[in-house]
């Protein structure tokens, strides 16, 4: 402080002292000038060098950002962090990262997707993904009514779900990659969350028609209601609910470091969790003020949820081999597959993505911590980071499992096209089942059966063999675009009256029972 400032302070500190023995006047009389330079003489300074608003809601897959850890690790790099729970509100959150009210958001991809297309721009861009789910969103019906998914093929059929939930989406990936063509929104009865989902169910004639679409800790419950059973869970799914870290663009760009020591308190308050008590303990003691969670209850969440650690990542982002994560999906592709629900369930009324899907998302800052050699245990380095991720390798089966399968549905897939009485597949119908493999690496706990339809005018011998020829032609398509020789068989179908659809091949979903 210079000597004159110093003057200036210590006779506002006389003065003052002296103007509050005759009352609060002095306030009035004292030029403001010296008011002010007095405030700033008496006042201290922030410990924090940056603030961040994030935007948020209550899932418990967002617990490790609640917690005090991940609080306590940003203090020690000068950032406090703000929490702002929007009750899930991803219109007014994807608003708030526009308007520069908060500088983070956490989105499920579709939430993001669809936000950014209402809104006509996507203001923010995924840095990091957070967590998956896998086995924490379900579809339960009563069995006698509803024995598997296509009983639910009809326009009578009724989906009871949260809208604009997690659990809308699963039933929009159950409409669109199950074949349910007969459903449609309009068939969806509305809930207030999965806790009333759950009361309509105990509600309702165990006979009515109905699927019913909820979240842990309501899927165990539900499942312990007499005759009901599970139909689909997330965990059959890859890279379809996914909760991602978007950053509004302008601060990433003038804050890059502040957004990688985000992540890296992210990725160490998660192996810290689970290199100590489990993630369960994390998720028990974040919900003890809302929602309190049994042992029991909090182990069935946090087994419904796969938080994505630095190395899968990496991977996800396309910065190391996927062979390193096991069952991890390129972000591109599951941002791609996600929009392709969207459009084919007519959330949108075209695709919303279209070329810039590179547009969603930066590889910057993960990038950053990557080459900074970064992992969460301090004086370890990322070579020392094994192979992460759940992978779900489905068994080869002998003839008469397939003819166990229970069956799920038919892919919806534009028609394949051959040459002409031939098995050769043209360039259009490559490129269809290229989609079509990118599509079943989110599905990895269903076998496919490509079947080849044969006409019933001809030779039917002749027609068969093509018909076989062409699911062959097409299984080895797949096959060398990516997905398990044992994973897809291909068989030739009784002939058919002559048409468009005799000339090609269906595609039909199989699992093994629950």
């Amino acid at each position: 402080m210079s000597q004159s400032n110093a003057r200036m302070a210590a006779a506002a500190l006389v003065l003052a002292a002296a103007c509050a023995l005759i009352g609060g006047a002095w306030f009035v009389l004292i030029d403001p000038v010296l008011q002010g330079q007095l405030v700033d003489f008496t006042s201290g300074q922030s410990a924090y060098r940056q603030t961040v608003t994030l935007r948020l809601d209550s899932f418990s897959g967002y617990a490790p950002l609640r917690s005090e850890r991940m609080q306590e690790l940003l203090r020690e790099k000068g950032i406090r962090l703000e929490l702002e729970d929007d009750q899930a509100d991803y219109a007014d959150r994807i608003r708030a990262l526009d308007s520069g009210r908060a500088q983070m958001g956490v989105f499920t991809i579709d939430g993001y997707v669809l936000a950014g297309a209402d809104l006509g721009r996507f203001p923010g861009t995924i840095v990091s993904i957070l967590d998956e789910t896998s086995g924490a969103d379900a579809m339960v019906a009563y069995e006698d009514a509803v024995p598997n998914l296509q009983a639910l093929n009809t326009g009578k059929a009724r989906l009871v779900l949260t809208p604009a939930s997690p659990s809308e989406f699963l039933g929009r990936v159950a409409m669109a990659e199950f074949g349910l063509e007969q459903m449609t929104s309009r068939t969806w009865k509305s809930a207030d969350g999965a806790g009333d989902v759950f009361a309509q169910m105990k509600a309702a004639d165990p006979g009515d028609l109905r699927g019913y679409v909820l979240w842990e800790p309501w899927v165990s419950r539900a499942l312990e209601l007499p005759g009901v059973h599970k139909l689909i869970d997330s965990s059959a799914t890859r890279g379809y609910i996914v909760d991602v870290l978007v950053v509004e663009r302008k601060f990433l760009a003038q804050h890059p470091e502040d957004v990688a020591a985000v992540l890296e308190a992210i990725f160490t308050t998660l192996y810290e969790a689970h290199e100590g008590p489990g993630m369960a303990g994390m998720v028990q003691d974040d919900a003890a003020s809302t929602d309190p969670l049994s042992d029991a209850q909090a182990e069935d969440v946090a087994d419904g949820i796969l938080w994505r650690n630095a190395l899968e990542n990496y991977a996800a982002f396309g910065l190391v081999p996927l062979s390193r994560a096991a069952g991890v999906l390129l972000l591109e592709d599951a941002i791609l597959n996600i929009s392709s629900v969207l459009e084919r369930t007519h959330a949108v009324s075209a695709d919303p993505i279209g070329d810039r899907v590179t547009e969603l998302f930066y590889p910057g800052v993960l990038n950053m911590l990557m080459q900074r050699d970064f992992h969460p245990a301090k004086g370890m380095g990322t070579a020392d980071l094994a192979s992460a991720g759940v992978d779900m390798v489905l068994p080869p089966l002998a003839e008469n499992e397939w003819q166990d399968l229970v069956s799920v549905g038919s892919m919806q897939v534009a028609p394949i096209s051959f040459g002409r009485g031939r098995a050769t597949l043209h360039v259009q119908g490559q490129r269809e089942l290229d989609a079509l493999a990118r599509r079943l690496r989110s599905l990895p706990a269903f076998y496919l059966t490509v079947v080849g339809q044969a006409r019933a005018e001809g030779d039917p011998e002749a027609n068969l063999a093509l018909a076989e020829a062409r699911a062959e032609a097409a299984r080895a398509h797949l096959i060398a675009a990516g997905i398990a020789k044992h994973r897809v068989r291909a068989v030739a179908a009784p002939p058919v009256d002559a048409g468009g659809a005799a000339q090609t091949v269906r595609f039909e979903l199989g699992q093994r029972p629950y």
